[in-house]
């Protein structure tokens, strides 16, 4: 008899699970399903671009344009060419701008818009009875790079800035005196940098200056503590920096380059730290003034990073380790 009932038992099970399965889902409410959109995230501009645009801004203008110099070969190679010029230095951002376009000619131009509600387009510049505006040949909201120009006296790149309803033309060219850019009815704002290109007599970014040389002093850092310093400025831009403990101990050591900004003052850009903790390094960027004494090297700290703890604002007396 048992064993009947759990036979019934089982089959009444079976069936059971059989309507279940043929039973309709449960609807979902799509009014409380939540759903997390992806955000594209906008690009952030380099700090010498964003200081760029706001130059541009502060002098009203709707962009800016720079000559870059001239480059022969093709609009490849002479871009490659103008990413090796030290003088791009205060605007490397330029080395990041995929926006190019070339013409006839060998003339290098950079273009900036004010901010994203400029329009840059740039055009063919044809001659006929008047100049006019050629086929289009790029627009952007951001930087381009431009090529073009047979000569100072015979331009074929037109830029036409627009924002709203305002619009600016303006054609790139080379005056025949200078050689600078001409910029006659003041439209655009110029970030030529002129004080370090060649053609213009200006001085290289990495310069075999005087200062060049292993360099020594002792100084006490803001806890009192007398402290040994040696700093090493090469030819080729780079520096190393230690300091220690008279010449027993040296308790942290940094590597990296130099380079002199448009004030000529000498700015150090470093890594490192203490030797007992080299895996986790830290950067340091002190900003001097400098001079060449009788007695040696005089670094006066100006801005960013102490070279020490505590000395700020200091004056270091380097004496030459050469002799």
């Amino acid at each position: 008899m048992k064993r009947w009932l759990s036979l019934l038992l089982v089959c009444f099970l079976s069936l059971l699970m059989v309507g279940c399965a043929d039973e309709p889902p449960v609807p979902v409410d799509i009014t409380t399903t939540t759903t997390t959109a992806a955000v594209e995230e906008t690009p952030v501009d380099p700090a010498e671009l964003t200081a760029l645009k706001k130059s541009i801004k502060s002098v009203d203008k709707l962009f800016g344009v720079a000559y870059l110099g001239g480059f022969e070969g093709t609009p490849d190679q002479a871009k490659e060419e103008l990413f090796k010029q030290e003088y791009l230095k205060d605007l490397a951002f330029i080395k990041d701008v995929s926006a190019y376009t070339a013409q006839d000619g060998w003339q290098m131009y950079c273009v900036v818009p004010a901010d994203d509600t400029v329009t840059v387009t740039v055009y063919e510049y044809v001659f006929a009875d008047e100049p006019y505006k050629g086929k289009k040949l790029i627009s952007s909201n951001g930087p381009i790079l431009l090529r073009g120009n047979v000569s100072e006296i015979v331009p074929n790149l037109c830029i036409v800035a627009t924002k709203g309803d305002v619009a600016v033309e303006y054609t790139p060219q080379q005056s025949g005196m200078d050689g600078k850019l001409v910029n006659t009815d003041d439209k655009v704002y110029d970030f030529t940098p002129y004080e370090y290109m060649p053609q213009f007599g200006g001085v290289d970014r990495v310069p075999d200056v005087v200062f060049c040389g292993d360099w020594w002093t002792e100084v006490k850092d803001g806890n009192g503590e007398e402290r040994s310093l040696i700093l090493t400025l090469n030819s080729d831009g780079t520096v190393e920096y230690a300091y220690g403990i008279g010449n027993s101990e040296i308790l942290e050591k940094f590597e990296g380059t130099w380079s002199l900004d448009k004030k000529d003052r000498l700015c150090l850009d470093m890594t490192g730290g203490p030797l007992d903790g080299v895996d986790d390094p830290y950067d340091c960027h002190p900003v001097f003034e400098w001079e060449i004494t009788a007695d040696g090297l005089t670094l006066t700290h100006v801005d960013g990073d102490p070279i020490l703890y505590g000395t700020e604002d200091s004056v270091f007396e380097f004496a030459s380790m050469v002799g």
